[in-house]
């Protein structure tokens, strides 16, 4: 389904036309002169109040590689590819004004260099003209196509993504003028190739080094690839910052050492302190990465074309003491107490990560509570938070909650002899303001919470 009212790109298209200039049919849809995209600026809201529909997807299932892992496609399981009217009329209906959306990567681009927009072109003319929600467009969120067999280890990744940045960038012009270049590349390289859960299935410190040299160059190569196509283009990177995963890879120092701390940042953001101009060849996680088989050459790369996104994203999921589901709720008090320790500890992670990347920050994924009373507890230290945050000058330019609604945990995928509805377990990154029931006839429904009223009441709030 295709939303067919008309929409900005057309109204590009036409001008442009008018005036005489010549527009160019490619493959990836129409392109036109960017002198237009200059005369009509894509608004840009003066806070970010989003939400993110979980939308991860890996879709190799190879039996050789794979074995009897199953397509993971969150969309697909959660019914959003039909269900996505409904679905975003519930992001209008909260007041968010933003929304981080996706596409599948492994069907916008089936085969190397063909691109097929023909379902994601409905939501986003729908998100944009119907509703006037900025979608921030995650270019990958973590899966490759099923061509690349090795994810983003395969050696065509870097290049690939930056074509498909272009394209996308090219097709939604008018449209879109905020992307993401990579969902939080920490995660994937702890899992592509230091846990081994994901394609290629790696386990050593040598392929996570490897992996995350690879998502770097892709990501600056994105960049530059929007930036071409788009003159208002807004990147927002969405980066956990993981202390501890690779600490016992590194040597032992003193704890207050001021060299590892520098050493112990750079690592927790890793690829981005790669990507975004942190880590020279001479800096001392560089010479780290060398040590695990990391070519020199590689990092040398970037001391010429590292760049900053924009705003720099932060994901938080603070956990706080709550009742687990059918126990007696806490008393109201202890748990506004409970939000609140969470909250300030999200806010010590924001303030880490902007002051070491010097950007606007932006909380691109945060939620908490396995409750409805603790979601709200959270909801509302969350807003304490940001005016607080904004009262100190800091810049926070917006926060996500994630996700809209409760969907299925990742482990569907490696555990293909249970039914779905086993997975669609809260907690963690998975507490929506709607919650997910299963009817009988295999439909998934989204029931509103407390919660949802909640979040309507901050987002219209003065901040």
């Amino acid at each position: 389904m295709t939303f067919k009212s008309g929409n900005r790109r057309d109204f590009l298209k036409t001008s442009v036309k008018t005036a005489g200039v010549a527009i160019a049919l490619h493959q990836t849809g129409l392109a036109w002169a960017d002198n237009a995209a200059k005369a009509a600026p894509l608004p840009r809201p003066a806070f970010y109040w989003g939400v993110g529909i979980e939308n991860c997807w890996i879709a190799q299932t190879d039996p050789q590689k794979d074995g009897n892992r199953r397509l993971l496609d969150v969309f697909l399981q959660m019914q959003h590819y039909d269900k996505w009217q409904e679905d975003l009329d519930l992001v209008k209906h909260v007041g968010f004004n933003c929304i981080r959306y996706s596409a599948p990567w492994y069907k916008t681009e089936p085969k190397p260099g063909v691109y097929d927009w023909s379902w994601l072109d409905g939501p986003i003319e729908y998100l944009v003209e119907k509703l006037k929600i900025v979608p921030i467009m995650d270019l990958i969120h973590y899966g490759t196509p099923a061509w690349m067999a090795d994810g983003v280890i395969d050696e065509r990744f870097p290049e690939a993504i930056g074509r498909y940045a272009g394209a996308m960038a090219a097709h939604y012009r008018g449209l879109v003028n905020h992307y993401s270049p990579h969902n939080e590349p920490a995660v994937n390289c702890q899992f592509c190739g230091l846990s081994g859960r994901w394609p290629p299935y790696r386990k050593s410190i040598e392929d996570w080094a490897a992996i995350g040299v690879r998502i770097a160059k892709g990501m600056v190569l994105e960049m530059e690839a929007i930036r071409r196509e788009l003159s208002d283009a807004v990147i927002v990177s969405v980066d956990p910052f993981f202390y501890g995963v690779v600490e016992p890879h590194l040597p032992p120092a003193p704890r207050n050492d001021p060299t590892r701390k520098e050493l112990l940042r750079a690592a927790a953001a890793y690829p981005a302190s790669l990507a975004y101009g942190k880590v020279a060849v001479d800096h001392p996680f560089a010479k780290i990465l060398m040590e695990h088989k990391a070519p020199e050459a590689d990092l040398a790369w970037f001391a010429k074309r590292a760049a900053k996104p924009d705003i720099l994203g932060c994901n938080y999921y603070p956990s706080f003491a709550q009742p687990k589901p059918g126990e007696k709720a806490y008393d109201k008090d202890a748990l506004d107490k409970s939000a609140q320790k969470a909250a300030e500890i999200v806010k010590r992670a924001i303030l880490d990560s902007q002051t070491y990347f010097d950007l606007p920050v932006y909380l691109t994924e945060t939620s908490g509570g396995l409750t409805t009373e603790a979601k709200i507890a959270y909801i509302n230290a969350l807003y304490d938070m940001v005016v607080e945050l904004r009262r100190e000058k800091v810049p926070l330019v917006g926060v996500n909650w994630w996700p809209l609604f409760d969907t299925i945990q990742w482990d569907y995928r490696e555990n293909p002899d249970k039914p779905l509805a086993d997975f669609i377990v809260p907690g963690g990154w998975n507490n929506g303001l709607y919650v997910t029931k299963p009817e009988a006839n295999g439909n998934l429904n989204r029931v509103a919470t407390p919660a949802v009223e909640a979040y309507r009441e901050i987002v219209q709030k003065k901040i």
